[in-house]
């Protein structure tokens, strides 16, 4: 069990890293991301006053999501493109899993 939890703490920190190198070369580049037109889905738990799950959103995200998703960052990696809403679906079930463990961490409220 010790192992499972070093394991996903690696993925985890391995996933953070990774969107913020991602960010910061959409930053250096100049480019915006993708338009948005891009159809967005909440796949987290309920968030009182913020997001409900699978809520969608067709403009960008509302201010209130947009905000708490920038103070909370696991928020993001469960705001998703709608098509790959099955496949996170999918892995919030999965044990272990990052979507898992960050639908956890956003359900304990941490």
């Amino acid at each position: 069990m010790k192992k499972s939890n070093e394991t996903a703490e690696k993925v985890e920190e391995t996933v953070n890293e990774t969107s913020e190198v991602k960010e910061e070369a959409v930053r250096k580049s100049g480019k915006q991301p993708k338009s948005n037109t891009e159809i967005l889905v909440y796949c987290g738990p309920t968030i009182k006053g913020v997001a409900a799950q699978f809520a969608h959103y067709n403009n960008g995200l509302p201010k209130k999501l947009s905000e708490y998703s920038q103070q909370n960052k696991e928020v993001k990696r469960l705001i998703v493109p709608v098509e790959k809403l099955v496949e996170t679906k999918k892995n919030i079930q999965i044990k272990g899993t990052i979507e898992n463990l960050t639908f956890i961490k956003i359900q304990k409220g941490e």
